[in-house]
């Protein structure tokens, strides 16, 4: 962490009103050290922020979480600090600048959505799409996003055939590289078939309490989805 960079975490200690919690999810990955580094640095610079320990699962990536529907899966360093303080400086406000226009379309989230946006901290168009997108996990409930350091999951990367930054995924059926705009990613949100979710799709809905909505959605459909299958075997 440079200089620099340490003064643009510093200036949290002119916006933050009050103590601000956020989490950290360690796994058995060697990067979940540079997280830990990283967190305890926040902790050194601003002494407002306050962290608490998040279990992980099998198929969790160390994280940094920031409210409940937001994960930075990296070091937010270079180009990718900026939006990391903006999503403090959203959470100790308790509000964002996402237009009432966009929070009304995607009030009622069916089923929940999940959103990776991958990035490297060099790169320079990345910060313009987080940025972005960023007030969506914080206003809209039933949306989640990570935002995921390419460069230091390379295997997640690999998995989720990303080839260059910024790749935005939804849900693992949409798919825009290069950037994607607040109303074409709404849209997809809005028009999504839940017949097509995949199996990692699903386990998300049924590990975060979703259980319920996907038999719902199931019978509304009126067959048994083949990811759902999937994740019974």
């Amino acid at each position: 962490m440079t200089p620099a960079e340490e003064a643009q975490i510093r200036s949290l200690n002119e916006i933050f009103t009050r103590e601000v919690t956020i989490g950290m999810r360690l796994t058995d990955d060697p990067h979940s050290r540079d997280i830990e580094g990283f967190c305890d640095l926040l902790l050194r610079l601003v002494p407002q922020i306050k962290i608490r320990r998040e279990e992980a699962t099998a198929e969790s990536l160390p994280a940094i979480l920031v409210g409940p529907g937001l994960s930075f899966c990296g070091v937010p360093s270079h180009n990718e600090l900026a939006p990391f303080i903006k999503a403090l400086a959203f959470l100790n406000a308790g509000k964002t600048d996402l237009p009432e226009s966009i929070v009304g379309r995607l009030l009622d989230v069916q089923p929940p959505a999940s959103v990776s946006v991958y990035v490297a901290p060099l790169c320079k168009f990345c910060p313009d799409v987080v940025r972005r997108l960023l007030p969506l996990p914080f206003a809209v409930d039933g949306l989640r996003m990570r935002i995921i350091d390419g460069v230091l999951f390379k295997d997640a990367a690999g998995e989720d055939r990303v080839r260059s930054v910024p790749t935005v995924i939804l849900d693992n059926q949409y798919r825009w590289t290069g950037g994607v705009t607040l109303s074409q990613l709404c849209e997809a949100v809005e028009t999504r078939d839940p017949t097509k979710l995949d199996k990692a799709a699903l386990q998300r809905l049924v590990t975060e309490g979703g259980a319920y909505d996907l038999a719902r959605m199931m019978l509304n459909s009126g067959r048994v989805f083949e990811a759902f299958l999937e994740l019974l075997i």
